[in-house]
């Protein structure tokens, strides 16, 4: 198993395994299933784009991608974006050595506060992030009010 940095001509190569993240953030949320339903590889990494500083750390057994990390810095403010390990090569500490390359990356960039958001439903993960020093700090609730008209 390795871990290799990807350039931006690369990120295809994580792509199927960011729409498994999609899928099971879909199940998992009770509340959001259509916001995950409607969103797309090409629109996440459009998003992604305009950050001041981007890394994906992508883990390979083989030459095939079985996880990745997708990590961000924008105004100072690091953020991890995106983690996933494919389910059959969990409990190996793949995801853990993923999130250290990025934090890692993030001590060069000199980054003093990094951000995780967890999906609403997905808060199984909450207790791996702790691991890492992450603490809550937030809730942040949401509606989409879909009758506003604007006046």
């Amino acid at each position: 198993m390795s871990i290799v940095e990807l350039s931006s001509n690369q990120l295809n190569e994580i792509e199927s395994l960011w729409v498994e993240l999609n899928s099971l953030h879909g199940e998992l949320s009770v509340d959001f299933k259509n916001h995950f339903a409607l969103a797309t590889f090409s629109k996440r990494i459009e998003k992604l784009n305009v950050k001041d500083e981007l890394v994906v750390f992508s883990s390979k057994i083989d030459g095939e991608a079985i996880g990745y990390c997708i990590a961000s810095i924008e105004n100072g403010r690091g953020e991890l974006d995106s983690l996933y390990v494919k389910p059959n090569h969990r409990g190996r500490n793949i995801g853990k050595d993923l999130v250290t390359s990025a934090m890692t990356w993030f001590e060069k960039q000199n980054c003093a506060e990094i951000d995780i958001q967890v999906a609403q439903g997905n808060e199984a993960v909450l207790s791996f992030y702790e691991k890492f020093g992450f603490k809550k700090r937030f809730h942040v609730l949401q509606i989409k009010n879909h009758t506003s008209s604007k006046t």
